[in-house]
């Protein structure tokens, strides 16, 4: 568990986990609402349910982080700075990609998901006439100012993790294109370049190796799956 490098006694830092074991403070204990599902899915499910969870709910702004990112500024600085700006939802800018289907085509590749998953989902959202580099954002922080308004579209962002690959990011812009949802730009990944209040921990971030042959495999895959949309975008206009 990584301790704040700056602590300040007008943040309430709270830490959701099933193990209480190493806590210490400034983090307040927290256990996630027993669901039934997996860790991966619990951890989705306190990050995109501020609104539904105590006492997160009572807040009128709230800050998630993953346990890989370290604070290590002031992030009381930091939510005044945002609190001003117009918008109820804020996230950084991915740090490499801005388009939906490359980070998919990414993920599939490095065996970070299904690709007949990740497929599907793309098949979905070109039939929806998604359009490409519509933009894309890192979910590792997400800065939330409570709107009802907001947690409508946190529950649509969850039903399209559900329904789909358990890759967060991918979804989010697409819905906010789908419901004309405003998701306000936090700017170039501060964790991962300027450090002024953020900064990941390499050391426990994992990657999962697969081989060149999955990875080539994975791509064959996806692109069946848009050689159908092709022929299925063609055969429409014979009809």
């Amino acid at each position: 568990m990584n301790i704040p490098k700056r602590i300040d006694s007008r943040i309430d830092y709270y830490f959701f986990s099933d193990d209480e074991k190493n806590v210490s403070s400034p983090w307040i204990y927290k256990r996630p609402p027993d669901l039934g599902l997996n860790h991966k899915d619990t951890n989705r499910y306190v990050k995109i349910h501020p609104h539904l969870i105590e006492p997160l709910s009572e807040y009128d702004l709230t800050i998630y982080i993953d346990g890989s990112i370290n604070i290590v500024g002031d992030v009381y600085e930091f939510a005044s700075d945002v609190a001003s700006k117009e918008g109820d939802l804020f996230f950084f800018e991915h740090c490499q990609r801005s388009c939906v289907y490359d980070e998919a085509y990414n993920c599939a590749f490095r065996g970070l998901e299904s690709p007949f998953v990740i497929g599907r989902q793309l098949l979905k959202y070109r039939r929806n006439k998604f359009p490409a580099n519509y933009g894309l954002f890192e979910a590792n922080i997400i800065v939330r100012k409570k709107s009802q308004k907001l947690s409508d579209f946190m529950e649509l962002w969850w039903n399209e993790y559900c329904t789909g690959p358990k890759r967060d990011q991918l979804s989010l812009t697409y819905l906010a294109w789908k419901e004309n949802f405003h998701i306000s730009s936090l700017g170039r990944s501060d964790l991962r370049f300027t450090h002024h209040y953020f900064k990941i921990n390499n050391h426990v971030v994992s990657a999962k190796i697969i081989s060149e042959n999955r990875k080539n495999i994975n791509l064959a895959i996806l692109k069946l799956y848009y050689f159908f949309y092709k022929i299925e975008s063609a055969l429409k206009k014979f009809r």
